[in-house]
C-alpha cells in the first residue's frame, strides 16, 4: 500500500518532549530499519538461489528423483 503526503497530513502524533525519549524512539527505529535492510538483502540472496536451482534444473543439470 502506498502512503504519502496527504496520509501523512491527516495523522495526529504526540511527540515526547524529553530530548532523551526522542533519541530512544529514534534509535529503535533505526535498529528496526537496519533489520528491514538485513531482510531485505536475506531475500534477494534465496531469490538468486532459486534462480540458480531452477536453471540447473531445466538445463538436466540436476535431476529430482521421484
Amino acid at each position: 500500500a502506498n502512503f504519502g503526503k496527504q496520509d501523512l497530513d491527516k495523522l495526529t502524533m504526540q511527540i515526547p518532549q524529553d530530548f532523551i525519549e526522542q533519541r530512544k524512539i529514534a534509535d529503535f527505529l533505526d535498529i528496526c530499519d537496519q533489520e528491514v535492510g538485513a531482510s531485505a538483502k536475506k531475500i534477494e540472496a534465496l531469490k538468486q538461489q532459486k534462480k540458480g536451482l531452477m536453471q540447473r534444473l531445466l538445463t538436466g543439470q540436476v535431476r529430482v528423483r521421484i
